[in-house]
């Protein structure tokens, strides 16, 4: 059994957890080319919190940011909550997760992330295995509060599209996203 028979479609969103909202979505709109489309908030603690969104019931939701970057919505949410854990995940704890961004040339962006003091991590690596290629290759970044994002670039495709079969959303098809800021959206 699936939940495929109500008509399942695909991701909605995908909603992270910051510390500071404003931060986070200054990072996501003037880094890495994100539009906000609203906010809102506060919302109150609840007794129902743990069964309905699984934190606890001391907590509560500061505000919530709606986000969009290219065909995928973003969801950032602000929470107090005594017991929530201050350092972020990482890459090997159970949970941790990055968020990867393809971009048509991973040496500009990379030059760009550096000018605007985003921590890269490392060098740009070949992308292994099937995920190999012509010019197929990835580096790490870290936002200010410590998300980890993936910047990607494969221009010849990768190793595993040669073979037919099932495929994974390309995002090589997508329109380019054009540079913005959220004060030149304001205006």
């Amino acid at each position: 059994m699936s939940l495929s028979p109500s008509g399942l479609r695909g991701v909605d969103h995908i909603g992270f957890t910051v510390p500071d909202i404003d931060q986070a979505a200054t990072f996501w709109c003037d880094i890495l080319g994100a539009i906000e489309l609203f906010r809102h908030g506060p919302h109150p603690q609840s007794e129902s919190a743990e069964r309905q969104f699984g934190r606890p019931a001391d907590s509560h939701v500061i505000k919530i940011a709606m986000l969009r970057l290219g065909p995928t919505n973003i969801e950032l949410l602000e929470i107090s909550s005594p017991s929530a854990r201050r350092t972020p995940l990482r890459p090997d704890d159970v949970g941790a997760h990055h968020v990867a961004l393809y971009v048509d040339d991973l040496d500009i962006a990379v030059t760009a992330a550096l000018a605007l003091d985003v921590d890269v991590l490392g060098e740009p690596m070949p992308l292994p295995g099937p995920e190999s290629g012509p010019d197929a290759r990835f580096v790490f970044l870290r936002s200010p509060w410590g998300q980890v994002f993936e910047l990607v670039s494969y221009p010849g495709g990768k190793k595993w599209q040669r073979g037919g079969g099932a495929e994974l959303h390309d995002p090589r098809n997508l329109p380019r996203l054009e540079p913005r800021t959220r004060a030149a959206e304001s205006r």
